[in-house]
């Protein structure tokens, strides 16, 4: 149980740095707009260090989604996350409300303490991952040794899918809370 527990939690890393990746590669210089607002790098540095952001999310998603080099992957973005909270909170200690820029765009969420817990909820996926048993003995591809038929593929893709959906809701169980007694209101005042 252990080992499709830790698949589905590298899947839906790999999900996370994909999507990641995909959104900022929309729009480049938005994103590195966002970079130059967080004021952390120098600003000399700033467009090679989007474009290293973004090549960094391409090779963590391709890694997680894969487990190619997972012995590399999993540290390297579980550093990555580190250096994602560490931006959030000087901002936050700043008391900058500036976009996520996390998706890539800048109409998104302003960070917040829910973006430092989002990035927690990230970097503990990579930490348990760092636990698994065997990680730095082989370096393989996950569907050969792990996966031997679509249905388990399927599977495996379903469970992480869960786990990010699950994660999502916890984040906001404030406002699934008001939705539920919102639902629950609604079929108590169309029974009267």
């Amino acid at each position: 149980m252990l080992s499709e527990t830790q698949l589905a939690i590298q899947l839906a890393l790999g999900m996370v740095f994909l999507l990641s990746a995909a959104s900022k590669l929309r729009n480049p210089m938005e994103f590195s707009r966002g970079v130059r607002e967080y004021r952390v790098v120098p600003v000399a540095f700033v467009g090679p260090v989007s474009i290293l952001l973004i090549a960094l999310e391409i090779s963590l998603a391709i890694g997680h989604l894969t487990g190619f080099l997972l012995v590399v992957v999993i540290p390297l973005g579980f550093a990555a996350l580190c250096c994602f909270a560490a931006a959030v909170s000087i901002n936050l200690r700043r008391g900058r409300a500036l976009p996520c820029y996390c998706f890539g765009s800048r109409n998104g969420e302003t960070i917040s303490t829910h973006t430092l817990v989002r990035i927690l909820f990230l970097g503990l996926g990579e930490l348990f991952l760092l636990g698994t048993p065997g990680l730095f003995v082989r370096s393989q591809i996950v569907y050969p040794g792990r996966i031997g038929s679509f249905s388990q593929l399927a599977l495996a893709m379903f469970w992480a899918t869960s786990i990010l959906v699950i994660a999502s809701w916890l984040l906001i169980w404030p406002e699934v809370v008001e939705v539920l007694r919102g639902r629950d209101t609604h079929f108590a005042n169309s029974k009267e």
